[in-house]
C-alpha cells in the first residue's frame, strides 16, 4: 500500500531534504517523559511501518540537532507526520519584525 510509512525511512528523507544526516542528531526523547537515544531509536523505528492517516506517532517524540527539531504534528486530525524546524538564526536583521500574524482580525504578518 502506498499509504504504508516507515519511521526510519520518513525520519531520514526529512533530514536529507533538509541538508542534514543522522550523524546531525544529538538527541532523541520522548518530551518530558525519557530519553530514547539515537541507538534505540534507529532500532525501533527502522521496524515502524505506520499507516498514515491511521496511526499516529507520538506526539511527544522530539529528534534533536544542533540547529533543529524534528516533532510530530497532525494532519487531518492524526499525528502521522514529521515536522522540520531548522533553529539557524537568519543573517538578515528586520527594521521593524512582525510578532504576530493577525492582530486585531487583521492580517499583519510578514
Amino acid at each position: 500500500m502506498s499509504d504504508n510509512k516507515n519511521l526510519w525511512i520518513e525520519t531520514i528523507n526529512l533530514l536529507e531534504k533538509n541538508g542534514r544526516t543522522w550523524e546531525d542528531v544529538t538527541d532523541v526523547f520522548v518530551t518530558g517523559k525519557y530519553s530514547i537515544g539515537k541507538e534505540k531509536f534507529y532500532k525501533l523505528a527502522s521496524s515502524a511501518n505506520y499507516k498514515e492517516g491511521c496511526d499516529e506517532i507520538n506526539a511527544e517524540l522530539v529528534i534533536k540537532g544542533k540547529d533543529f527539531v524534528i516533532d510530530v504534528t497532525d494532519y487531518d486530525c492524526y499525528l502521522t507526520y514529521l515536522h522540520f524546524t531548522d533553529l539557524k538564526v537568519p543573517e538578515i536583521a528586520a527594521d521593524e519584525p512582525k510578532l504576530f500574524r493577525m492582530f486585531n482580525h487583521e492580517y499583519v504578518g510578514d
